[in-house]
């Protein structure tokens, strides 16, 4: 991990320690309390990201987009298959692309070329990757701002303690510990782009210190970085480049008027204008050419040409890009400004970890949003960091009370710079037509830049204080930072947990497991509430639990729709002892059958590709409604004369109103995919079959030409709720 390094006597025209040796003293000491507090940080990451240091390799939806890039990047263009893209992916002529940039493409592609068997399973560790340059990056802040705030002091015990505490509360205190939850695409964006744009605010900190054209290099490169990661943070940091070119020009005019009036000298002022302007160019330059070649336009993005668009889901997605065309506006700033500041943007659930989202967001006016995903606010989760933040703007706007030299007044007005360009990074989220918990992290850059002001100058002004008022904000940061960590962890965990689990995932069922025990270990309540009933309910608390009928499913509440934990026979899950035929044919069989119509059947089928091995195919019609062909296992081994068991899902309630298929063969998952109803096609008329189709199917052999035996389906965890006392 990289940390700030020992700064010399001459490494800055802003000199704050009496000799070089004590300051490099005070930086060995400031990285090594930096180090510590961000180690416990990172190993509770890691903890979340692996689910228990049990897998750094999960895959599942969303998390194979950057590889799937990287790979058609080796092959010259951006184009992806479609099947792979699935409802993400953007049509354009008979081409299918991705919208997300291609920087982490390009991170992952040294591995995806060398070892192709990995894609899909690199979320996890780019994730945490991008957390430790995230701490890293912090680090660096917060030294430079105990230069603007401290000056030459000597680090105290006491600050040192404070900033490893500093350093936990960022790493496990924010949106940023939240984000290990569900290593996909999305959240490896968010943290990212947060990551990249706190180090675009250090590397103009540190131009701003020593007008180093090392240091404005640096800054393009991670401009150019978080352009290519998360465009709407993108947009403060091009400003920010923009305000060091600036701040060049200015050099170069007082250098020429004032020979002895500034710290630059004449070439490396002409120097750093010619790079922060090319480095401007170069960047706009790059985001056209690959907005251009993905999208046949410079900017925008053709939203109404995505596959989620044009089959209707979520249904609110399609009614907005066929009725609206911007994302983005000042009609949506009420709304999101309200909901990401309100007190009240958390549910405490019954269950552990006790924190849930709450069943709705509350819109202001007459505005439509595209989406509004299960969100917290920092208020609820961040409070820590928001104090410290707003701290540090008042310390900010009257630098006199921390800055008493020159030296420190002009790094503030540095640090002025780089709150207002993070402010423009957090305006574009708040501006964007959707709400989500994930979106938070774009304010993280604005929230740490301040936050570091906050942290030093709000250190200086209680060392003035009574003892007594010391203890009790002691004793107030504590408990908001271990609030911080909890709720951000709790949501994290439901995220993992409960969010995202799909049918035959035992950790679903495990964790829920989990929360039972943890629940009536921690409340010493024997008996844990949850519904019952023959229909879902529209709506409920976030991670509340439904058991449906006697148990043919037991359901957890996923903020979108219900998710089901374990799903008994009568529910669409079957175990079969399968019994293959002597001589098996190469045609496709069934074995197990939702509907009685031909043209709707949701069906599992098994086609022989040798006397030794098959494939599981699922065929949907909605996947031919969007033009994708059926998928299928990978192939399969058996010995004649010996049975398979194979676990068999059809659910129609899935998650969001999805339809989830899986299958197993001899309890190991080969294929579980999500897909969507066709609108013909109504859950109460599902009637299961085994073996045969009800009415025949042309050019499919009608019945399974081996022997099916069905198995028991145990449902012990809906049990241990119907029967409890």
């Amino acid at each position: 991990m990289v940390l700030p390094p020992q700064m010399s006597g001459t490494s800055s025209p802003l000199e704050f320690a009496d000799s070089a040796s004590s300051q490099a003293a005070d930086a060995t000491r400031f990285r090594r309390a930096s180090l510590i507090g961000s180690v416990l940080a990172v190993f509770g990451f890691l903890a979340l990201i692996s689910r228990g240091f049990t897998t750094f390799s999960r895959s599942q939806f969303g998390s194979n987009f950057y590889d799937v890039q990287a790979q058609a990047m080796l092959h010259g263009r951006f184009s992806v298959s479609a099947q792979v893209a699935s409802i993400e992916g953007i049509s354009v002529g008979h081409r299918t692309y991705l919208y997300f940039g291609p920087f982490l493409s390009l991170l992952h592609m040294p591995v995806v070329g060398f070892f192709p068997a990995t894609s899909g399973h690199l979320t996890q560790c780019s994730m945490s990757l991008g957390f430790a340059v995230l701490l890293a990056g912090t680090a660096w802040l917060s030294w430079i701002g105990r230069q603007l705030v401290h000056g030459a002091t000597p680090l105290s015990r006491k600050a040192l303690v404070a900033q490893a505490a500093f350093m936990v509360v960022v790493g496990l205190g924010t949106v940023a510990f939240y984000l290990a939850g569900c290593p996909t695409v999305y959240f490896e964006t968010e943290l990212w782009g947060a990551a990249l744009a706190v180090w675009c605010l250090v590397a103009f900190l540190r131009f701003f210190q020593v007008r180093s054209l090392k240091w404005l290099i640096i800054l393009g490169c991670m401009v150019l970085c978080v352009s290519q990661t998360r465009t709407s943070v993108a947009i403060g940091m091009i400003v920010l480049l923009g305000l060091a070119g600036l701040l060049a020009v200015r050099d170069l005019v007082v250098e020429h008027r004032h020979p002895r009036a500034t710290e630059a000298p004449p070439r490396a002022g002409l120097n750093c204008v010619l790079v922060a302007a090319a480095e401007l160019l170069a960047i706009v330059a790059a985001m056209c050419w690959v907005n251009d070649a993905k999208f046949r336009t410079f900017f925008s993005i053709p939203f109404s040409r995505q596959r989620a668009v044009m089959m209707n889901y979520p249904p609110s997605l399609g009614f907005f890009f066929r009725h609206h065309n911007s994302i983005l506006g000042l009609r949506y700033l009420p709304t999101t400004v309200a909901w990401y500041l309100s007190p009240v943007a958390l549910h405490f659930g019954s269950l552990f970890p006790f924190f849930d989202f709450t069943q709705s967001i509350t819109v202001l006016g007459k505005v439509r949003f595209a989406w509004l995903q299960p969100s917290s606010s920092m208020t609820d989760t961040m409070p820590l960091l928001l104090g410290v933040a707003l701290f540090g703007v008042i310390a900010l706007l009257i630098p006199r009370r921390f800055s008493t030299s020159a030296p420190q007044r002009r790094l503030a007005f540095g640090f002025r710079c780089a709150v207002l360009a993070a402010f423009i990074s957090a305006l574009g989220t708040l501006a964007f037509t959707g709400i989500a918990n994930r979106y938070m992290a774009d304010f993280l850059p604005l929230l740490l830049v301040s936050g570091v002001i906050g942290l030093h100058a709000g250190s200086k002004v209680m060392a003035r204080r009574h003892q007594s008022l010391q203890i009790v904000i002691a004793v107030l940061v504590i408990v908001l930072g271990l609030w911080s960590i909890a709720a951000n962890g709790g949501l994290g965990l439901m995220e993992a947990f409960v969010l995202k689990t799909n049918v035959q995932e035992s950790s679903g069922a495990g964790f829920l497991n989990f929360q039972i025990s943890a629940t009536k270990f921690l409340t010493n309540d024997r008996h844990i509430s949850f519904l019952q009933g023959s229909h879902l309910p529209s709506t409920a608390n976030y991670g509340e639990v439904f058991v449906q009928n006697s148990c043919s499913v037991l359901y957890t509440y996923q903020g979108a729709g219900w998710g089901a934990v374990e799903v008994g026979q009568s529910g669409g899950h079957y175990r079969l002892s399968v019994s293959m035929p002597q001589n098996p044919t190469r045609g496709l069989e069934p074995l197990l059958v939702a509907g009685t119509n031909p043209w709707n059947y949701e069906w599992w089928g098994i086609q022989f590709v040798s006397a030794h091995s098959f494939v599981l195919r699922w065929t949907s019609p909605s996947y031919a409604l969007v033009g994708l062909p059926p998928i299928e296992s990978a192939p399969q081994t058996f010995t004649p004369g010996q049975p398979v068991v194979l676990d068999l899902t059809i659910l129609p309630t899935g998650p969001a109103g999805s339809t989830v298929a899986a299958a197993s063969v001899n309890g190991t998952q080969t294929l579980r995919t999500t897909y969507f109803f066709v609108p013909a096609l109504k859950a109460r008329d599902l009637v299961w079959t085994i073996g045969h189709f009800p009415s025949p199917v042309m050019s499919i052999q009608s019945s399974f030409s081996g022997a099916l035996t069905e198995l028991p389906v145990p449902t012990p965890l809906c049990h241990q709720f119907t029967t409890q006392h």
